[in-house]
């Protein structure tokens, strides 16, 4: 009767201890795969950083280009000097992602 009673515990002991293991490998894929996914939306966030700061400098570049055309053309300070006020470009500093998972 006390080996059954031992036998009995022991097997659901292990059948507990397989069921938490089988818990645990389900919350770490689930864990490695919330992480994938944020490191490639990091990604595509960055580059769609860098595609629209690339866009919009171009366009300054454009609009700069335009305005010394009609300077040199003998427009008085050009049609856009009411619009560009030269401003120095501000410091660049490197692009910085961060995000923060938490699993419940």
């Amino acid at each position: 009767a006390h080996l059954d009673k031992a036998l009995a515990f022991n097997a659901r002991v292990e059948d507990l201890a397989r069921a938490t293991d089988r818990e645990l490998r389900q919350i770490e894929q689930r864990r490695l795969r919330v992480a994938g996914h944020a490191s490639v939306l990091t990604a595509e966030m960055g580059g769609a950083f860098h595609g629209l700061e690339s866009l919009v400098l171009e366009g300054r570049e454009l609009i700069a280009n335009e305005h010394a055309r009609q300077v040199r053309r003998g427009w008085p300070g050009g049609l856009l000097a009411l619009l560009l006020r030269p401003t120095p470009a501000p410091p660049r500093e490197p692009l910085t992602l961060s995000f923060s998972l938490a699993l419940t």
